[in-house]
C-alpha cells in the first residue's frame, strides 16, 4: 500500500483527520522514538529528546481527552530516563514491557528468556571483542547489536556470526533486522501492535478511542497491520511502500503536526 503525506499544502492537517480529532471523545497518541521524534544518531546513547519536544509532549498530556504513550524497541529503563516525562505511558522492548502509571506489566515469557540472554551475550561480546563500531546492548528480554560505525568487517559477516551464536538457542529464539541494528527476541508471536492492545486493555479504554500511531522502522509496521482499521498510522520516512495510511518524511514534520494537533484540542 502507498502511503499519502499527512499534511495537505503549507502543512496543514488534512480537515477530515481535523474533524475526527474534534469530535473523538478519546484520542491515544503512540510514539515511537528513536528516527520518530527523535533524529537517528551514531550512537543510540546520543538520540536525546529536544527540549521543544519535550514541553510538546508535557503540553499534549495536560489535553483532558488525550492519552500519549511512547512505544519504543529500548529497554523500559533506557526509555524513560530518555524520555523522562511522568504520567505519559510507555511500551517498551518492542511490546513486552508495559508501563503506565500504577500499571505495569511484563510478558510472562521473561522468566524463561533473560537466563539464555545472559549466555547470548557473553557470546557475542567475545565473538565482536575486536570488531570496531559494534554495539551489543542488553535489554534483558531483548538484544540489540547495533552496527551503524561498523568498521573491518562486512555486515554479511556480522550477520552470519550472530546467526551462527544464536542456532542453539533458535527453538525460543529468532533474529530480525532494523535500521542498522540486529534485533535478538522470543520466538513467539508478540509484537508492538499486540502490546498496543494490551495497553489499551490496562488503560480501560473498552470504547474505541481515535488512535494516532508514529513509527518509522520494521517493527512499527506489525502496529501499523494490527490497528489498520482503528487507526491513523504514519510512516517517518522515505519509504512510500508501508502498511500505514500516510507519511511524513522526519521528526521535525512529526513535531509539526504534534503543534498543530495540540492547537486543535486546546481550543475543542
Amino acid at each position: 500500500m502507498k502511503a499519502k503525506c499527512l499534511f495537505e499544502n503549507n502543512f496543514n492537517i488534512p480537515k477530515r483527520i481535523s474533524s475526527q480529532v474534534k469530535s473523538a471523545d478519546c484520542i491515544l497518541l503512540l510514539l515511537d522514538y528513536d528516527g520518530t521524534i527523535v533524529p537517528i544518531q551514531k550512537t543510540p546513547d546520543l538520540a536525546n529528546l529536544s527540549n521543544s519536544m519535550r514541553k510538546l509532549l508535557i503540553s499534549l498530556l495536560s489535553q483532558p481527552n488525550l492519552v500519549t504513550g511512547i512505544v519504543s524497541g529500548r529497554s523500559m529503563k533506557d526509555i524513560k530516563e530518555k524520555v523522562g516525562i511522568p504520567y505519559i505511558s510507555y511500551i517498551a522492548n518492542h511490546g513486552f514491557e508495559i508501563q503506565s502509571g500504577k500499571f505495569k506489566w511484563q510478558h510472562k515469557i521473561l522468566d524463561e528468556i533473560v537466563p539464555i540472554n545472559r549466555k547470548l551475550i557473553m557470546s557475542l561480546k567475545q565473538a565482536f571483542r575486536n570488531a570496531e563500531g559494534v554495539i551489543i546492548e542488553d535489554k534483558g528480554i531483548t538484544i540489540s547489536i547495533h552496527y551503524r560505525n561498523l568498521k573491518g568487517m562486512y555486515i554479511y559477516d556480522l550477520k552470519s556470526i550472530v546467526k551462527k551464536i544464536v542456532i542453539p538457542y533458535s527453538s525460543i529464539i529468532k533474529v530480525s533486522g532494523g535500521k542498522k541494528v540486529i534485533e535478538i527476541k522470543p520466538r513467539i508471536n508478540w509484537h508492538k501492535g499486540k502490546a498496543i492492545i494490551e495497553l489499551m486493555k490496562l488503560l480501560g479504554l473498552k470504547n474505541s478511542p481515535l488512535i494516532f500511531y508514529f513509527g518509522d522502522d520494521k517493527t512499527d509496521e506489525y502496529a501499523f497491520r494490527t490497528l489498520a482499521a482503528n487507526c491513523i498510522t504514519v510512516f517517518v520516512g522515505n519509504n512510500r511502500q508501508t502498511n500505514a495510511n500516510y507519511y511524513l518524511n522526519d521528526p521535525k514534520e512529526v513535531e509539526i503536526f504534534l503543534r498543530k494537533l495540540n492547537k486543535i484540542l486546546e481550543k475543542v
